[in-house]
C-alpha cells in the first residue's frame, strides 16, 4: 500500500507493544486538551499547521472509541508494517500491522 505514512489513515490495524495489543486506526490531527478522553481526535487535513491551544497536529494511532490516542513520536516504514517510538504516559516502542 505504498511506503508513505498517509497510505496507513484510516486502515484497520493493531498495534503491538510490550505493555499488550491494540486495535485501531491511524488518524491526523489533534488532542484537544484538558477535554474527556472520549473526546475524538479533531481530525486535520495531513500537512496542515492547525494548533489548538498550543497543540499541533500530528499523527495519531486510535482505538475504535477514541478513548486511547496515542502520538506517533517516530516511525519507519517497512513491508506491510510500521514501527518507531510512540508516546502516551510515557514514551514506548510499538509495531503497527493492518488487519
Amino acid at each position: 500500500m505504498g511506503n508513505r505514512l498517509e497510505a496507513w489513515l484510516n486502515v484497520p490495524a493493531i498495534m503491538k507493544t510490550r505493555e499488550g495489543n491494540l486495535e485501531g486506526t491511524l488518524k491526523y490531527g489533534i488532542r484537544e486538551p484538558i477535554k474527556p478522553s472520549t473526546t475524538p481526535l479533531v481530525e486535520c487535513e495531513v500537512g496542515s499547521k492547525e494548533e489548538i491551544g498550543e497543540e499541533q497536529a500530528d499523527y495519531w494511532f486510535v482505538n475504535d472509541d477514541q478513548s486511547i490516542k496515542v502520538r506517533l513520536v517516530t516511525y519507519r516504514i517497512g513491508d506491510n508494517i510500521l514501527d518507531g517510538l510512540a508516546r502516551d504516559t510515557k514514551t514506548f516502542r510499538y509495531m503497527i500491522r493492518r488487519i
